[in-house]
């Protein structure tokens, strides 16, 4: 965890060996991938991007595509491409290069593994959760057989991604359970301080914020975002997903005067790190129309969920979780905003298109449900709003039991919000 350290001994070996006339090509490409890695980790995402491009056209052209060297070096550049937002070339390179593995490799090398967990992880950045959980299973229990310990780095990380699969996949109680066993045993073997617990911790947080609500895990998240910036620093990736996890779980703690300043931080930080357009920084602005709704400014938040949805539906399409989740705000604008009409419209769209996304009962699209309900109820539709109110709340009652927060306050016909997340990249 001592990237400043690392970066400075990799540049140093770089700058030696790039000056020895004796250096082999593969020696320096070698250092290179690994000082992108490096860069990546510690937040310098440019220059991780920039280097590790380069790497993997000059080790296909000096090496051939199927040396281990070029395979490790699509991986890197993989990585960098999810963390600069485009997720669909991710895991179109990374299909490949599983593929590639699996062809040059032996069936039991522990390469595969890499190259299978960094497809899984695209997979849940384009809203694949049941695949992505599947293939994370897999590499968890490969991995645990070629290690042997449930506690080695590797393992844990699969262990911390699958539950993060598992919880996008809707299945709450489940994936808490798992990141509680998951940053136990991360925190006894890494201690407290180690990025792979901190990643644990984030994980844990926000399952146990969807399994139990806002007000339950207030000051542990708290807790969690001093130590991430203490760590790593304000704009880091991991100390941003602490930001929105505490934004997230102070707004459904009814306290949105302190959420916001940690969302204009985050897309702020997003913007800068990477771009004003990336998907993380654009639901940060649908996170801004929600707490402005509910701040009483329905209009402004209605502007920021247009721009944010136009955006997002043109980078990462329709059907999207972020994408719906952002039009799913914009029809609680219309509705705040009078237009009920419009926003049921705009309800019976988002839960068609998130019945096809989403797995069977997953609690975000019931919490759409509702929410067409109330504006079916307000425009006099009483017998289908009813019935699907009354659909709704079993199953919603079902998915997260029935003393939690969201089922109380739909039994109130209170609207339910969607809250972003962001998943690791």
């Amino acid at each position: 965890g001592d990237f400043l350290a690392a970066t400075d001994f990799a540049r140093r070996v770089l700058t030696k060996w790039s000056a020895g006339a004796q250096t082999q090509p593969e020696d320096l490409l070698s250092v290179r991938r690994h000082l992108g890695d490096i860069l990546r980790a510690s937040g310098q995402y440019r220059e991780a991007y920039q280097l590790s491009a380069s790497t993997v056209e000059e080790a296909t052209v000096l090496l051939g595509p199927d040396h281990d060297l070029t395979l490790r070096a699509i991986n890197s550049h993989g990585a960098d491409l999810r963390a600069a937002g485009e997720f669909p070339a991710a895991c179109n390179l990374d299909s490949e290069n599983v593929t590639r593995h699996q062809r040059v490799l032996p069936a039991s090398d522990r390469r595969i593994l890499r190259a299978q967990n960094n497809l899984a992880v695209d997979l849940v950045l384009l809203g694949r959760y049941v695949e992505a959980a599947a293939i994370h299973l897999h590499v968890y229990r490969e991995g645990l057989s070629v290690y042997e310990r449930d506690d080695h780095p590797s393992v844990l990380i699969s262990r911390i991604n699958h539950a993060c699969a598992v919880r996008l996949s809707g299945q709450y109680a489940d994936a808490a359970a798992m990141a509680r066993d998951t940053h136990a045993a991360s925190r006894k073997q890494l201690g407290v301080s180690h990025p792979i617990t901190l990643f644990a911790a984030t994980d844990l947080a926000i399952a146990l914020r969807r399994e139990q609500g806002g007000a339950a895990v207030l000051d542990e998240v708290k807790d969690l975002l001093g130590r991430h910036r203490k760590m790593r620093g304000e704009e880091n990736p991991d100390s941003l997903a602490a930001t929105i996890a505490l934004a997230n779980t102070l707004q459904e703690a009814g306290e949105f005067a302190a959420a916001g300043p940690l969302i204009d931080v985050a897309r702020a930080s997003y913007a800068h790190v990477f771009r004003p357009e990336h998907p993380y920084a654009l639901s940060c602005v649908a996170t801004q129309a929600v707490l402005g709704r509910l701040g009483g400014d329905a209009r402004t938040a209605r502007n920021l969920d247009e721009m944010a949805l136009a955006r997002l539906t043109a980078d990462l399409g329709p059907d999207h979780p972020q994408t719906l989740g952002c039009e799913m705000g914009l029809a609680s604008d219309l509705a705040a905003l009078g237009e009920t009409e419009a926003a049921r419209e705009r309800g019976l769209a988002v839960v068609a298109r998130m019945k096809r996304m989403l797995p069977v009962g997953h609690p975000v699209t019931i919490a759409a449900e509702l929410n067409l309900a109330v504006d079916s109820h307000s425009l006099g539709l009483s017998t289908e709003a009813d019935a699907m109110r009354a659909d709704a709340l079993t199953a919603l009652s079902e998915a997260v039991g029935a003393d939690h927060p969201e089922v109380q306050a739909a039994r109130t016909r209170q609207r339910l919000e969607y809250t972003f997340d962001p998943p690791p990249t």
